[in-house]
Parts: C-alpha cells; sequence; structure tokens
C-alpha cells in the first residue's frame, strides 16, 4: 500500500520525530525528552545559534554585576547541555538574589517576574500605587527605550522627524 502522503517520506515531513528516515526508531528515543530535546537542538547549527543569540539577550537584560558574573563561564563541563543550561539558570537565580541583598533588600523582582506574577504575589511586592516595597530590589529590564544609547542630538532628530501623533 502506498503512503497517504508520498512527499512525506521524500522531505521528512509528517514523519515522527524520534524515528530515522528508513523508519528506524533512533537511540536517543528513550531518554528523558527534555535531555534528548536540548541535545538535539545542540546538533542543530542554526537552532543552537538562534538559542544562544535568545540567552544573550536575554543576560543583556540582566543587572550589570550579574553579567559581569556569568560571563564567559563554563557550565556543567562533563555534563550534558541541558545540565549546563540548568546550572547556568541557577548561576542568574544566585547572583539575583546576591545582587538585592548587596542592596540592602532580601527580594529581586524584574519585568519578567512581575508579568508572570499573580495578584496576591505582586500585592506581596508592590504598594498600591505599583512602587516596590521596601524589602523588595525592583529591575525594571523590559521597559528599556530603543533610542536610549543614542546621543541626544540623533535622538531629538528622529523624535521630530516622526508625523505627528506619533512621537512616544
Amino acid at each position: 500500500m502506498a503512503p497517504l502522503n508520498p512527499k512525506a517520506t521524500d522531505t521528512g515531513r509528517g514523519r515522527h520525530p524520534d524515528l530515522d528516515e528508513h523508519g528506524d526508531v533512533l537511540p536517543d528515543a528513550f531518554v528523558d525528552p527534555a535531555e534528548r530535546d536540548f541535545a538535539r537542538l545542540g546538533q542543530d547549527e542554526a537552532r543552537w545559534s538562534n538559542f544562544m543569540e535568545r540567552v544573550a539577550a536575554n543576560q543583556s537584560l540582566e543587572p550589570i554585576e550579574v553579567q559581569h558574573q556569568v560571563q564567559g563561564q563554563v557550565y556543567a563541563p562533563d555534563g550534558s547541555l541541558l545540565q549546563g543550561y540548568r546550572e547556568y539558570q541557577q548561576d542568574l537565580r544566585n547572583l539575583r538574589q546576591w545582587h538585592a541583598q548587596g542592596a540592602g533588600k532580601s527580594v529581586f523582582v524584574d519585568d519578567a517576574d512581575v508579568r508572570a506574577m499573580s495578584t496576591e504575589e505582586f500585592d506581596a511586592c508592590f504598594d498600591a500605587n505599583g512602587r516596590p516595597l521596601p524589602h523588595v530590589y525592583y529591575h525594571a529590564n523590559r521597559a528599556r527605550r530603543v533610542d536610549e544609547a543614542m546621543d541626544p542630538w540623533t535622538a531629538h532628530e528622529l523624535y521630530h522627524s516622526r508625523p505627528r501623533g506619533q512621537q512616544p
């Protein structure tokens, strides 16, 4: 019997991700799914490059002191890619907390944390006017203007070159 979609066998589309081009089960099919998917991500150069660009972009939103601490570090050199990424994420959490404690606060909160908070969590960290409570170190990192690194003359020219009603 012919396959339902002959093009699916030519391109690999429609094929189960745990099967090779001959229909045999891949050797890593029985590995923990998170570990397997991360290893496969590391084998695809384009996808890995895209992933690392996103990690770098997210890291650039951290406080400068935290960025300097994680910059150039190698996590889990003898472990898997997933173990290294998990260690990196744990190190970021620890360094954020260290940064907050250095400022005399007990809780570190950034814009991503605020976005994920429930109403109760938000009320525990912010007052009725949206200001951080005394024990909270708030790092605003998502509300940065695109032109904040521009010199004032270029920013002025850009601002005034827009049609009326489109100024930020």
